[in-house]
């Protein structure tokens, strides 16, 4: 069966990437996010405890604000994240894939991936060796891939404010939702 693909209106503009530095608050930033955001959950991110019995808490906040909720990694019957479709491993075509290069981006538009995660735009904590694309290089991997654009790694709203012009339908980050950050993920 394969993944249901979000309609492009309902495509959330915000995206959090769930990863082990937030995972203790998890619940509080999915809650605080603004209705029909979506939430990339990593399973290393949900600590020892089970994967289902740590996803249950998130599953209900997502629901009921009206979140897209997706996991990374291979998908069965759920909407998923990840480029395992791409190399016949999964059954399900994933609902968002990450795109790095322009090999990742002919792959998502071959594999009719409606959302495209490109990264690194900027300088990012969860990969420094990664050398950013910035916004030419975002720009040209949108266009190529054809799906909805999603802007990640060192991401805030005032950066993805400047990348819209360059096809960024929506933005997502980790840091921008740590506890420590000014809530400089509040969508304008």
């Amino acid at each position: 069966m394969r993944a249901r693909q979000p309609k492009p209106a309902h495509v959330p503009r915000l995206w959090l990437m769930a990863d082990a530095r937030i995972a203790s608050d998890l619940p509080r930033i999915i809650a605080a996010m603004p209705a029909r955001s979506a939430v990339v959950v990593r399973p290393y991110a949900l600590g020892n405890a089970g994967k289902e019995a740590s996803l249950r808490p998130l599953r209900r906040i997502a629901l009921a604000k009206r979140h897209l909720l997706l996991l990374a990694g291979p998908g069965d019957d759920r909407a998923y994240h990840g480029r395992h479709g791409f190399r016949g491993h999964a059954k399900s075509t994933p609902v968002s894939a990450p795109v790095h290069n322009r090999r990742d981006s002919e792959r998502a538009r071959k594999a009719g991936v409606a959302i495209v995660l490109i990264s690194p735009v900027y300088g990012t904590r969860s990969h420094q060796d990664a050398r950013p694309i910035g916004r030419r290089g975002f720009g040209s991997l949108a266009a190529q891939t054809r799906g909805l654009a999603i802007a990640l790694g060192g991401m805030d709203a005032e950066r993805f404010r400047k990348l819209r012009n360059d096809g960024a339908h929506g933005w997502a980050a980790i840091d921008a939702f740590a506890r420590d950050q000014k809530r400089n993920w509040v969508p304008t």
